[in-house]
């Protein structure tokens, strides 16, 4: 079991159940694998997004403190 572990986690699993495994569980690992995926897809659109508006256009980097969190932004200047 242990091996099976270290290979679900080598490969970035989200979550592990073992047989067998209750339906809410089960429920709220699906829920989390979702929210995981939900979010890298978010991420990947807005690095893509924001890859294109630098090409258009130029920016300055802002970094800001939000909720105890560094958040990076960019104004983005009229050409």
């Amino acid at each position: 079991m242990t091996n099976m572990l270290s290979k679900a986690f080598e490969i970035n699993a989200v979550d592990y159940l073992l047989k067998p495994f209750d339906p809410q569980l089960f429920q709220t690992a699906f829920n989390r694998a979702k929210a995981q995926v939900r979010q890298l897809s978010n991420d990947s659109i807005n690095r893509r997004l924001q890859n294109l508006l630098e090409t258009l256009h130029p920016s300055i980097e802002v970094l800001e403190k939000v909720g105890g969190k560094i958040r990076r932004s960019h104004i983005f200047l009229a050409g």
